[in-house]
């Protein structure tokens, strides 16, 4: 290895390090080296690939750099531990897996720095998409990407506990919003997390594990960089040790990606630094920059506990005659307590009037335990962890001597500004508000931490400097810039006063994001990769994101070609005069099932019966007059067509506002022993077959391009995606839509629903009754979910039973986002009354011998994919 050369060394295969060493050896001509310190991410090891499992790494020699910081003299003279990844993947293979970009204006906060114009959220933005494919995204989201690498699964957010925490949220006069990571950042909703199908998806399983058979890629694991080769002030290469021995490779361009304390650390053993630290260590200076291992940034966070008199929380799954079951579902089905990293969810706000913009950030986890998995509360209990994001706190990474195996010395300074002191004692404040409201009444059994003897300002601040911790977020050492203090060239990552070195990692930022910093690094490493390839850099994005001094706007719409004449007593028959108002009264509650055993009152306020304007409902890019004329043009041939996904739930609930929807694709149902003559009566009214498509799949699906353009989907007889579901039985009412019972099962049979499904399961129920007492129709009552069919499709199928019963349970933390203002019922009381039909209904033999068997078999069909 010492004797060959690679046009780019990279020194530290941790997030940024994967993500270059994918983008970088895309071009064949590129010869990449990748030196990691730490061991390989082995596919075998549980500790890194479980999520549940994160707290086992943290302090763990094989893991974890184990640094701590000097003693910090405003925390009472404690030393701070702080665990960092040496493994492949760095960080990314041992962190919280949670997935925050920070707030828009954190970069505008960069941009306004000397030289960083290209750096604000403009210019970032496209990175962030390139990078993600999130799976929560609506169709057509401009924040958000959805053919990235990094898959992001949002949190399920299905315990009660959630349900109550959002609840709380919204009685203490807090915020709700979509996404964290779009237009707003600002209030409180379910987390994305770096987690896909039950297994941990670190930068290195997402950016190298694919591409690891490149020929003009290697990567070294335990191999630690020790020093940069320089001749004069270019860098050619650099020393590392690898299996006890040390070797030397050459480079043409060395990037340093080893983090905010590796990096500064390698920077002043290599002779880069401050001149007059450096020469008291004995070490040549190379560069002179005063700004190596300054400007640290970190956030420190505490845990405001509660205990829970309910046993509602994940407490049993740590209990140690629980763990071999705990593993075992995971490693035989990618399920259970081992399958997500329990912080699903949580929020931002801000702390008093004066701040533009979130200085506070919330995660709230079921139950109550240090972040490192030690000393957690005795029984069921919950908690926030909470700390102020923009301290303007400064620390400092410096090396003690010229020993590359001596940890540096960190002294963050915690707690050491008037702004610190003013913010921690308004956190703890706001998170005590939440957290005895109302919606927490039937869990809290008294505050556990800090304990309600603290109270003022000074026991408060006592009590941070006694117990609080990082969040481990250390940054900003190395810092991009053209002023005195900064270190990187921001235009091209290159170290100032140097050639051929360059970094691109946490150390660069010049202040700490709002929120947790994994995304900001690997979009950091998507724009560099860029930067060094000399590639064009994505036009920047200039989307107009969420202020607090600004109203919220919307885009006008986009131009789409004109819909199909609709016969106006038809439209308005169909959305507004068929069905009669009536009381928005909730249905009794019975009995409840336990994972949906809380609901919030945010609904009192609301009253049935919104007016509306159908105008609204016929804009010249909405595709629901085509589809009602395609029906109606249909019926009058005398063929019924149903209408299913999105634009049947708009039917069945006009009062709500609709989904936006970018594909504008129409979904209709029909009876395959008239599909012949449904398919005639659509050429009639203008639609463009696919014959080759339909002759070859037409027993089950047809396809249609509508004379707007539009893309049509007949589905036949039955719907089968992750379930097969019969839909004849739709066709004995004359309404233009399934049955909704039929209709929200076609929602709930997706086996990972995304936020298009959540809203319409969601709107049904907000919109339309549970109950036995109604017809389904356009000429006199109000359509009813019908709970007899409902529990007879549940009865006949265990795996329809496991998908909805689960699907159901993730109500809490669907409900609060999209719980439309004009609901007529609450959505949680009636998923909580159809769970009870699933519990209840009789099950026969077949269903209970496949029920145990459980998830151990997949109980469920991959979707598929049909060309046409």
């Amino acid at each position: 290895m010492a004797s060959r050369g690679y046009d780019v060394v990279i020194a530290g295969g941790g997030s940024a390090g994967s993500a270059l060493a994918n983008r970088l050896s895309a071009d064949p001509g590129t010869r990449v080296l990748v030196l990691e310190a730490g061991r390989p991410d082995y596919v075998w090891d549980p500790y890194i690939h479980m999520p549940a499992a994160l707290t086992f790494p943290i302090g763990n020699r094989f893991y974890d750099w184990k640094y701590e910081s000097e003693p910090e003299p405003h925390l009472g003279g404690r030393r701070i531990y702080h665990a960092r990844g040496k493994v492949l993947g760095g960080s990314s293979s041992i962190n919280g897996m949670i997935f925050q970009r920070g707030n828009p204006l954190d970069y505008e906060r960069w941009a306004a720095d000397p030289g960083m114009a290209a750096w604000d959220y403009a210019h970032c933005l496209p990175y962030f998409k390139r990078m993600e494919n999130c799976l929560a995204a609506a169709d057509g989201d401009p924040w958000r990407g959805v053919s990235g690498p990094l898959v992001l699964e949002r949190g399920p957010a299905s315990s009660p506990l959630f349900g109550a925490f959002f609840a709380a949220v919204r009685q203490a006069g807090y915020s709700l919003t979509g996404d964290v990571n779009g237009y707003r950042q600002e209030g409180f909703a379910a987390f994305d997390r770096n987690i896909h199908r039950g297994r941990r998806l670190s930068a290195a399983r997402a950016y190298l594990w694919p591409v690891m058979n490149r020929p003009n890629l290697t990567v070294a694991s335990r191999a630690l960089v020790t020093k940069i080769i320089f001749r004069g002030t270019q860098a050619v290469g650099v020393e590392f040790t690898h299996q006890r021995t040390v070797k030397r490779v050459r480079a043409g361009e060395v990037i340093v990606c080893g983090g905010a304390i590796n990096t500064p650390q390698l920077l002043q053993l290599s002779g880069i630094g401050n001149a007059a630290d450096l020469a008291g260590l004995g070490i040549d200076v190379v560069a002179d920059l005063p700004g190596v291992g300054e400007n640290l940034q970190d956030h420190l966070e505490v845990y405001v506990q509660y205990g829970s008199k309910q046993p509602v929380s994940v407490a049993p799954a740590l209990k140690w005659r629980n763990r071999p079951l705990v593993a075992a579902k995971w490693l035989l089905a990618r399920s259970g307590p081992g399958a997500t990293n329990h912080f699903e969810g949580g929020g931002f706000a801000c702390s008093n009037d004066e701040v533009a913009y979130p200085n506070l950030m919330f995660h709230f986890l079921p139950i109550a335990i240090r972040y490192d998995g030690s000393a957690p509360a005795g029984g069921h209990g919950y908690q926030v962890h909470v700390g102020p994001m923009c301290s303007d706190s400064r620390g400092t990474c410096k090396i003690t001597s010229a020993d590359p195996a001596a940890h540096p010395a960190l002294r963050f300074n915690y707690l050491s500004t008037p702004t610190d002191r003013r913010e921690w004692p308004e956190a703890i404040r706001i998170a005590r508000t939440i957290l005895n409201q109302p919606a927490f009444d039937d869990y809290s059994a008294g505050e556990l931490s800090p304990g309600e003897q603290v109270q003022t300002d000074e026991q408060i601040l006592a009590w941070v400097a006694r117990d609080a911790e990082t969040a481990l977020h250390p940054s900003c050492t190395a810092k991009m810039g053209t002023g005195a203090a900064s270190v990187v060239d921001p235009g091209s990552m290159r170290v100032h006063g140097t050639s051929g070195l360059r970094i691109a990692d946490a150390s660069v930022m010049p202040y700490i994001t709002n929120g947790n910093i994994y995304a900001p690094v690997m979009m950091i490493a998507e724009k560099a990769a860029d930067l060094i390839a000399g590639n064009t850099p994505l036009p920047p994005e200039p989307l107009e994101f969420y202020r607090r001094d600004r109203r919220d706007r919307q885009a006008a719409p986009s131009e789409e070609p004109p819909p199909v004449q609709v016969n106006e007593q038809f439209l308005c028959r169909t959305l507004d005069g068929g069905w009669p108002p009536e009381p928005a009264t909730a249905p009794q509650r019975g009995i409840l099932y336990q994972e949906l055993d809380r609901t919030d009152e945010r609904h009192d306020d609301r009253t049935a019966g919104t007016a509306r304007s159908n105008s609204a409902m016929t804009t010249p890019n909405d595709p629901l007059p085509e589809a009602l004329g395609l029906v109606q043009g249909a019926a009058d041939a005398g063929h019924q067509l149903k209408i299913l996904g999105g634009l049947g739930v708009r039917v069945l609930c006009p009062d709500f506002p609709p989904r936006q929807r970018s594909g504008q694709d129409i979904d209709f149902a029909c009876l395959g022993k008239r599909r012949r003559q449904v398919a005639e009566a659509l050429e009639r009214l203008g639609c463009e077959p696919d014959r080759r498509f339909n002759n070859l799949n037409g027993d089950r699906q047809m396809y249609f391009t509508a004379p707007s353009g539009r893309p049509v989907d007949v589905i036949v007889d039955r719907l089968t995606m992750c379930h097969t579901l019969d839909l004849r039985p739709s066709f004995a009412s004359p309404s233009p839509t399934l049955d909704p019972a039929d209709l929200l099962l076609s929602k709930l049979q997706i086996v990972e629903i995304n936020a298009k499904d959540a809203h319409d399961i969601v709107h049904l129920l907000s919109g339309v009754r549970v109950g036995r007492d109604g017809s389904h129709g356009s000429g006199g009552a109000r359509p009813f979910i019908d709970p007899d069919r409902f529990g007879a499709v549940l009865a006949a199928d265990w795996g329809w039973w496991r998908t909805v019963t689960g699907n159901l349970a993730k109500l809490p933390g669907l409900a609060a986002e999209h719980t439309p203002a004009a609901a007529r019922f609450d959505p949680l009381i009636q998923a909580k009354q159809l769970l009870e039909v699933a519990e209840t209904v009789p099950k026969g033999l077949k269903w209970k011998l496949r029920a145990n068997v459980g998830d151990r078999v997949r109980w469920y069909e991959l979707p598929e994919e049909v060309e046409h």
